[in-house]
């Protein structure tokens, strides 16, 4: 799990030695590197589980030159996309689509941070739990 400038690393990690990953997830990171990693590393990637959480502060200024949330965002949303095109398992989890609001870039301090990690853990449940790792 890595969150904002460290959002990145769970996805080297996996890039080096994916032998004992499980499952990647990924809050708030800076970015998802869509464009950046070639059709190898994204076929690598494509064999562990990943989930992308954002907050919905996306038109928030972030005070960097040149960097925005919503550009952030859109960068997951295409690595997502490459990922499922190479026949992994990417998730985004934003929790305005589910009606749920109030998180900024510090999900993990909100008042609704428990409403989010319990949505972080059904998503482990479901696709990284003990039952989906022995069917591997």
């Amino acid at each position: 799990m890595g969150h904002s400038e460290s959002g990145l690393f769970p996805l080297e990690a996996a890039l080096t030695n994916s032998g004992g990953t499980k499952g990647l997830i990924d809050i708030e990171p800076g970015g998802c590197n869509a464009t950046v990693y070639t059709d190898q590393q994204i076929a690598k990637l494509a064999t562990v589980p990943i989930l992308v959480v954002f907050g919905d502060h996306l038109d928030t200024p972030t005070g960097l030159p040149g960097f925005s949330w919503q550009s952030a965002f859109n960068d997951c949303k295409a690595f997502i996309e490459r990922v499922n095109a190479a026949g992994g398992n990417a998730q985004m989890l934003y929790p305005p689509d589910l009606g749920i609001f109030g998180n900024s870039h510090m999900i993990m301090n909100d008042k609704n941070s428990d409403q989010i990690a319990d949505l972080i853990l059904k998503w482990i449940d479901e696709n990284v739990g003990l039952n989906k790792v022995a069917k591997r």
